[in-house]
């Protein structure tokens, strides 16, 4: 892969992006963590790194893997609404519908995901947005997608996990299509996956953040153990090395979906067990969420 960094991606785009403290703004009231608003931080610049790709490349169907509070949710309903792009993107995340305490406007308040859009969005970003509460393996078994034109995969980070929301994107991607990879180097599980399958079969760009800029604009101490090295990875269509079907078979696709729902409700169920005996989340349950 080749390698750049973010703000000279972002500006190569040649696209025209609201203002740093905008976006900044905006992470803030969506922090990944909403116990610890410092690692709100993390997500600074991929917001506006999402708003310039949805500006620039347009697409009528975005997939989000992974959403969490919504922050690169609402950078890229932004995006849709500024440049009149009638996309919708469907944004997948289990936990959607739980409810977590969170300050807004100097009171504390106890929402959803989609109840804190409702609070710091604007409505026509949120008409943008279909949430889609569930586990990556079910719902892209059982819901019915267009196909999809653009891809933010930031969901389990165990290999497994990486490697069935990306095939399962390939099942239901148009022709034309573009996917971001979250998290390379942070996790070995994105990073074992794109070294060992998806870049050796597209000519990917590695996207080094500058996180060391983030904090400073965050005013935050750059020993934090929240800042650590941070990548994404970026991959085209028009970038396969050969024939999407003859690198990626349909019945290879589809075995690894099918191994994967296996595992995940087995997961499901174990996670069940854990809140009913809690003494049990001391234990092994499989080599799948324990990389």
């Amino acid at each position: 892969m080749q390698i750049t960094d973010i703000c000279s991606f972002i500006k190569s785009l040649e696209i025209t992006v609201p203002d740093d403290k905008e976006f900044l703004k905006l992470s803030k009231s969506t922090p990944m963590y909403s116990e610890n608003i410092e690692a709100h931080g993390i997500n600074y610049e991929r917001g506006i790194l999402l708003y310039a790709l949805i500006a620039k490349y347009k697409p009528q169907n975005v997939l989000e893997i992974g959403t969490a509070k919504g922050y690169s949710t609402l950078c890229m309903a932004w995006a849709m609404h500024d440049y009149n792009i009638p996309g919708t993107i469907y944004a997948i995340d289990p936990a959607l519908d739980t409810k977590f305490e969170i300050e807004i406007n100097g009171e504390i308040d106890i929402l959803t995901t989609p109840q804190l859009w409702e609070k710091i969005a604007p409505s026509e970003w949120i008409s943008k947005i279909k949430p889609i509460m569930g586990y990556s393996g079910e719902i892209m078994h059982k819901h019915k997608f267009p196909q999809i034109d653009f891809a933010y995969i930031d969901g389990h980070h165990v290999y497994e996990a990486v490697e069935h929301d990306f095939y399962a994107f390939l099942k239901t991607s148009s022709e034309d299509f573009r996917i971001l990879f979250d998290d390379y180097a942070l996790s070995d599980g994105v990073t074992n996956f794109i070294d060992n399958d998806v870049s050796k079969n597209f000519d990917g760009l590695l996207i080094k953040t500058d996180t060391k800029h983030s904090y400073k604009e965050l005013d935050l101490d750059l020993n934090s153990k929240f800042n650590v090295y941070h990548a994404m990875c970026w991959f085209e269509s028009n970038s396969l090395k050969k024939p999407l079907q003859q690198v990626y078979p349909i019945y290879k696709i589809n075995n690894i979906l099918k191994k994967y729902r296996k595992f995940e409700k087995r997961w499901i169920l174990r996670q069940k067990i854990n809140q009913k005996i809690p003494i049990l989340k001391n234990l092994r349950f499989s080599k799948y969420f324990h990389r």
